[in-house]
């Protein structure tokens, strides 16, 4: 118990009751005795005793274990039966230094297949709540993860970060790399949320080639490269390279504009090869250049040590770091022309010229029409078996656009590949989820302002001077969701005033969080009375000290000279009295 906040400074706590009268065993500010073996917090009323005779009734959460060790991530060890229960972590959590979760008979537990096959419901999983409180989790592990397996659990609030230490599960999971083995439970439910996973791969786990390439591009486009001119090839600038070639071989001529092509547009390995000739001299300085390239571009957790993407397991990254790169490559117009085309002819390739489809199912159709987006734009897609599928494109409306990143996804029976389906889908949940909000519009009426001075009205109507829209989900609701307050600099006005005139402030907010504030100006104009004017004139000329003081001076001076008259006329009247 945080003593201070409770009773204050100094106090310490001897004795808690709950409302039952059951006494709780307390040493060292800390009681012992509550329980919860639920899947849900549960809030537990008790009376707090201190040694100074103080007493107050305080409400706690309660749940099954507070985490704020390495030791404590133990629990989530499946062995015999289900883990159970609700967790809080207290703290961020280091368990960096001991062994990952031991999950017994992971692969060999006995499963139920159900509804057909597509449902499974394994013995042991965990099925509880994991709140992690806004805390940092790091932890060592395998392919079993941190929790083994999932049903009808709830992960939320918190950031993983998961140091590989064995082989990966790969190609089939729908979690975060190192959360789970995988979900069960017929028609199982287990939600995740709040929840960012880092992944510090280990070897086994390697960038996929698309990834790659998109890197090896912005190299090249960023070099001063002439496109017109041509490259004979060598054997040694292909010498060992797997994968797509297109049948590029020693002596063929080629411009540098087809070898861009070939290698971005294609998908050919060879071609990338080339290029890292021409530019670099040699396949190791032109893979130095792209390691530097990414470091410069911000992109710290990531290290190439190929050009084409084909598995090494020294390679790794991350999604954060494909969309530094994805952002840096929009801007590139040459890369993003070559990306998106969906076919080109080269201009010489030894005897004759061909025409391929771009490999990127995003935007061409060549190969099928299934997965294409007309949104889309580049970027690069491909997959290796270690790395599964992955796709990193930019979508545009004309509006707006959005960077959207697939690592590590499947492809099941039927062929679905989805790092495709999975991009079209997230690409269509951003542009019918999201958009751009009117939140304060130019020439809605805010409120009105007295006027005086003027015979024609009595008030004139506020106004924001411009619009303004913001970025929000598209289900907002004004006046609901968005909450509104202003500030006039006067409680009124005197005309004459000018229409637009500058009166205020308007503020909008989100959640509490100002996102926007226009000024707020008179809607039209209000000309002056000459008439009340004058009269106004007059009265304030009336009220004013110098006028007041001028008229008891002229009544003064008006008395004292009919004082003096008086006196002077009575002087002359008793002379001519004496001389009778």
């Amino acid at each position: 118990v945080d003593m201070k906040t409770v009773f204050g400074e100094g106090t310490v706590l001897t004795n808690a009751y709950d409302l039952d009268g059951i006494s709780y065993e307390v040493a060292d500010n800390k009681i012992s005795g509550l329980t919860n073996e639920t899947n849900a917090p549960v809030e537990k009323t008790l009376l707090l005793g201190t040694e100074d005779n103080e007493w107050k009734y305080v409400t706690f959460t309660v749940y099954t274990k507070l985490l704020d060790s390495a030791d404590d991530l133990a629990v989530f060890s499946l062995s015999t039966q289900d883990v159970t229960g609700c967790y809080l972590v207290t703290k961020d959590i280091d368990a960096s230094a001991e062994a990952a979760n031991a999950h017994t008979d992971l692969t060999n537990n006995t499963d139920h297949a159900t509804s057909g096959g597509t449902d499974w419901d394994f013995d042991h999983a965990f099925t509880g709540v994991f709140d992690g409180n806004g805390h940092t989790v790091t932890v060592n592990t395998d392919k079993g993860g941190l929790f083994g397996y999932l049903k009808n659990a709830t992960i939320s609030n918190v950031n993983f970060v998961f140091n590989v230490t064995g082989t990966m599960k790969a190609n089939t999971d729908k979690f975060p790399s190192g959360l789970a083995y995988g979900v069960t439970g017929t028609q199982a439910t287990t939600t995740i949320s709040n929840v960012y996973a880092k992944l510090n791969p280990a070897a086994g786990l390697t960038a996929a080639s698309s990834r790659t390439w998109a890197l090896s591009l912005l190299v090249s486009a960023d070099k001063s490269l002439k496109l017109d001119d041509v490259v004979v090839v060598t054997a040694a600038m292909i010498e060992g390279v797997t994968g797509q070639h297109y049948n590029i071989n020693p002596g063929h001529n080629l411009s540098m504009r087809d070898l861009l092509y070939l290698a971005f547009c294609g998908g050919c390995h060879r071609s990338i090869n080339i290029l890292a000739y021409v530019i670099s001299g040699n396949l190791p300085n032109f893979i130095t250049l792209m390691n530097t390239r990414a470091k410069e571009l911000g992109m710290t957790e990531t290290f190439y040590a190929n050009a084409t993407g084909m598995h090494s397991d020294s390679m790794y990254t991350t999604v954060q770091d494909i969309a530094k790169l994805c952002l840096a490559a929009a801007d590139n117009a040459l890369l993003m022309q070559i990306t998106t085309a969906s076919e080109y002819t080269t201009e010489k390739l030894g005897e004759k010229n061909f025409t391929f489809e771009n490999r990127n199912y995003l935007v061409g159709t060549g190969y099928t029409p299934r997965y294409f987006n007309s949104l889309c734009h580049g970027l690069a897609a491909g997959s290796t078996i270690e790395s599964g599928y992955c796709a990193a494109t930019i979508a545009d409306d004309g509006e707006l656009s959005y960077v959207c990143i697939v690592m590590g996804a499947k492809t099941d029976e039927d062929g679905t590949i989805y790092s495709y389906s999975l991009v079209n889908d997230l690409v269509k949940w951003a542009y019918d989820a999201w958009g751009y909000i009117e939140v304060i519009s130019a020439g809605t009426t805010v409120c009105e302002m007295p006027v005086t001075m003027s015979m024609d009205i009595d008030n004139v109507l506020v106004i924001p001077s411009r619009s303004v829209s913001v970025y929000l989900p598209k289900s907002t609701v004004l006046g609901t969701d968005i909450t509104y307050s202003h500030t006039l600099n006067s409680e009124k006005l005197q005309a004459p005033v000018a229409e637009g005139a500058h009166v205020g402030l308007i503020t909008a907010y989100s959640d509490g969080k100002e996102i926007a504030t226009v000024e707020l100006v008179t809607k039209t104009s209000v000309a002056q009375s000459e008439v009340l004017y004058a009269l106004t004139r007059i009265k304030e000329i009336s009220q004013s000290r110098v006028f007041i003081a001028s008229v008891a001076f002229a009544i003064v001076f008006t008395l004292l000279y009919i004082i003096i008259k008086a006196v002077i006329r009575g002087t002359a009247s008793n002379k001519r009295y004496k001389r009778r």
